[in-house]
């Protein structure tokens, strides 16, 4: 495979990068990916009903908001993501 054909496939590994490191994502972390297998995933349930609480929560489809994920943030928790979300 070429460097021109690989690029392509880290295009995914790049965004979850830099939303690792802008969150500081730390070793003992709780961390929920809404929509880290994309359609299907973030299609088949509303995850902000979720009893658990994490230090973040990142939604790498843009189809929800800080006020939806609130709850599921611990005290400081961080929200991030891939879109300014479902209203904008």
């Amino acid at each position: 495979m070429t460097h021109e054909e690989a690029a392509p496939s880290t295009e995914g590994s790049h965004y979850a990068l830099s939303f690792f490191r802008k969150a500081k994502i730390e070793h003992g972390h709780h961390v929920f990916v809404y929509g880290a297998t994309g359609a299907i995933g973030s299609a088949a349930e509303d995850f902000t009903k979720d009893e658990q609480r994490y230090d973040v929560v990142i939604d790498a489809v843009g189809k929800s908001s800080f006020g939806r994920c609130k709850r599921l943030l611990k005290p400081r928790g961080l929200y991030l993501s891939s879109d300014f979300g479902p209203l904008s």
